[in-house]
């Protein structure tokens, strides 16, 4: 059975990034850049973000054919989200020692609903983060008014052996 991961988005037409993570180094990374776009790190200052740090890190922007064209009627949102052709995505990326993305924060923290409603995304993570068995967890906006947040991930660990919502994933400590 193979597995492939991505980073996905509606304005990227599907995958922003791709990766096969057959390797331990892969684990908890998105990947690169997916065919026909490209990816860059700018810079965060407010955050402490710098793409020429080590590791390298910051929001990820893409370009590419892939891309969307702007938000429907919308301009001024699409003129704060594309700048220079690049789309700012509000992800904040880390670029590994072999070229992968790693997505390790958000620029801003609050999800507003389609309802007009905004949601901490962080703070229902760091609460599902307490329990014991859980390893990582993350949540996106389900645009529906009676399940307005969607987990997406949840990695649970057993003693060295980790746990998704798929089955039981290999650790470089002891194999499943």
């Amino acid at each position: 059975m193979h597995f492939v991961v991505q980073a996905g988005l509606t304005e990227a037409c599907g995958p922003a990034t791709l990766g096969f993570p057959d390797e331990m180094s892969m684990l908890g990374a998105v990947g690169s850049a997916a065919v026909y776009n490209e990816l860059r790190l700018e810079e965060v200052p407010d955050m402490g973000y710098n793409p020429l740090g080590n590791p390298p890190c910051g929001e990820i922007c893409l370009r590419g054919k892939t891309l969307f064209s702007g938000y429907y009627k919308n301009p001024e949102v699409t003129r704060e989200s594309m700048k220079d052709g690049w789309f700012h995505t509000g992800d904040i990326g880390e670029i590994l020692p072999n070229g992968v993305v790693k997505i390790i924060d958000r620029k801003k923290n609050l999800i507003k609903l389609s309802q007009g409603e905004y949601i901490a995304v962080e703070y229902l993570e760091n609460v599902y983060g307490i329990v014991p068995v859980v390893e990582d967890v993350s949540l996106f906006p389900h645009f529906d008014y009676l399940m307005p947040v969607k987990l997406v991930k949840l990695i649970l660990i057993f003693g060295s052996c980790l746990f998704s919502r798929s089955g039981c994933m290999e650790t470089a400590s002891s194999p499943c």
